[in-house]
């Protein structure tokens, strides 16, 4: 099947052709739509070419791919939020990193208000931002772009007028109760559920270039874990924050790089918000082979190999836990 990459309008079309059996909206050179129309699900209709109809199939694919229900979910969160329009032109992955950015109102931080207030305290007072909500959110720093529809509709959501124009150093804790370690990730996405909050574990968020505030902590009491995106860019950043952590002398282990249980992803695949690429020019991409045990030098070859990449959003991270916990939490690189 092919990666469909479905933005608002092309969902609306979608609905459009199942529901009224036809759409005038203009879709039909976008790569999903050129796909059903070489394989027989839809055609331009004679004499009309630029309405689009479905053939009989089409119904078929249509509800093995849960457009429906996808509609509804998407439609209504826009709708909730304010932020649809006539107009309204998001990717199904920016609509979905909106919801996670709105879920942040569910998650109770260390100084009792909402992750999604915090974040709010922190953009006006000028220590977090346009950078830092892009790339915690939406793999890439430069995503939103100033003046955009899709920067309006972060706003909304959090709350505020405008981003500043420099943003300041910071981080995010989610704590709980009877901690046994602390997980610190690379993006915000754990930190808007619960599952390590059951399993006691206290989760820790900073952005990728953001490490002076690990740097000047004065101690790290609990032995801290890290997990990332498996990709050139995040393995970079490991092993910058595993540096900056060293120089903390207080403190309970060195940075442990946990190994992913995620499904490996075709680079490829994911280009519409993913753009860090492996360099095979350079053993290993220039990475420092003595930071990573065995197994993860054989992974990190094959994600090279063979062009692709993990997310960190992919992987269990209940199961990350557990496997900690068995481990008996010995102060040496998580395998």
């Amino acid at each position: 099947m092919i990666n469909k990459q479905l933005t608002w309008p092309e969902f609306k079309a979608l609905y459009q052709l199942y529901h009224n059996h036809k759409t005038n909206l203009k879709i039909q050179e976008r790569p999903y739509f050129k796909y059903l129309m070489r394989e027989g699900y839809v055609r331009k209709k004679s004499g009309s070419p630029g309405t689009t109809e479905p053939y009989s199939k089409f119904y078929d694919e249509y509800r093995h791919e849960n457009i429906d229900n996808l509609y509804h979910k998407y439609y209504s969160f826009l709708s909730e939020n304010m932020i649809l329009t006539s107009h309204t032109p998001f990717s199904e992955f920016e609509i979905k990193c909106l919801i996670n950015i709105k879920q942040c109102e569910n998650v109770i931080v260390d100084n009792g208000q909402t992750l999604l207030s915090e974040m709010r305290s922190k953009i006006e007072a000028g220590k977090d931002g346009r950078k830092g909500i892009s790339k915690s959110f939406f793999k890439s720093a430069k995503h939103i772009e100033k003046d955009s529809a899709l920067e309006g509709a972060v706003l909304r959501i959090i709350g505020i007028d405008r981003f500043p124009q420099n943003e300041g150093q910071w981080i995010y804790r989610v704590p709980c109760k009877n901690t046994f370690c602390i997980i610190l990730c690379e993006n915000r996405y754990f930190l808007t559920l619960d599952i390590a909050q059951k399993r006691n574990v206290e989760l820790w968020h900073v952005g990728g270039n953001n490490t002076l505030p690990i740097e000047n902590l004065p101690k790290i009491e609990l032995p801290i874990y890290y997990l990332c995106d498996w990709d050139l860019m995040g393995l970079q950043i490991y092993e910058r924050i595993y540096r900056r952590i060293e120089i903390i002398k207080d403190k309970a282990s060195s940075l442990h790089l946990l190994t992913p249980n995620g499904t490996p992803e075709y680079i490829n695949d994911t280009e519409e918000y993913h753009r860090s690429k492996w360099n095979k020019t350079t053993e290993l991409s220039s990475l420092f082979e003595e930071l990573y045990s065995l197994e993860q030098l054989d992974l990190i070859r094959n994600l090279i190999q063979t062009d692709k990449w993990i997310e960190e959003e992919g992987n269990d991270i209940g199961k990350i836990i557990d496997k900690i916990k068995n481990s008996g939490f010995e102060n040496k690189h998580f395998q």
